[in-house]
């Protein structure tokens, strides 16, 4: 995303942070007791077939489907009873998107309690509303 301009807004989501406050990027770097740590980002094609997601809040939930691969990379590994969020960025269409308690389904399918998908092309703002993201994000709810 180094190549997109700098949202016109981007001062005042940094001073709604606070400047001097540290980041804590959690993006995954070795083990703890085995598991892998952070939340990994698994990049996705444009071509990535989509799959259904079964939500427990699904008025809080941006609506799918995903392009999950079989596989994706998954907090705390592909065994973890934990937060287990999967992450997938499809740089063709500047789109991210984000699950939390993904766990697989035999039908292909993933459940999962909440989700939001963001497109990294506009700079109009995420409109107001529990929809879940990552915190400070200057982004937009996608169609």
């Amino acid at each position: 995303m180094s190549h997109l301009p700098v949202l016109a807004k981007s001062a005042t989501y940094v001073a709604s942070i606070g400047a001097a406050a540290s980041v804590h990027a959690d993006f995954g770097s070795g083990l703890y007791q085995g598991a892998p740590i952070g939340i990994p980002i698994t990049t996705v094609s444009a071509s990535q077939a989509k799959v259904k997601i079964i939500f427990r809040y699904a008025s809080e939930s941006d609506l799918g489907p995903y392009p999950i691969p079989k596989s994706p990379a998954i907090e705390g590994g592909a065994s973890s009873s934990g937060d287990r969020h999967v992450i997938l960025y499809d740089p063709m269409h500047c789109m991210d998107y984000e699950l939390f308690a993904a766990y697989p389904k035999s039908s292909g399918g993933r459940p999962a309690p909440a989700r939001s998908s963001t497109s990294r092309a506009t700079s109009s703002g995420r409109p107001a509303g529990p929809r879940p993201t990552r915190p400070g994000c200057p982004s937009s709810r996608a169609s």
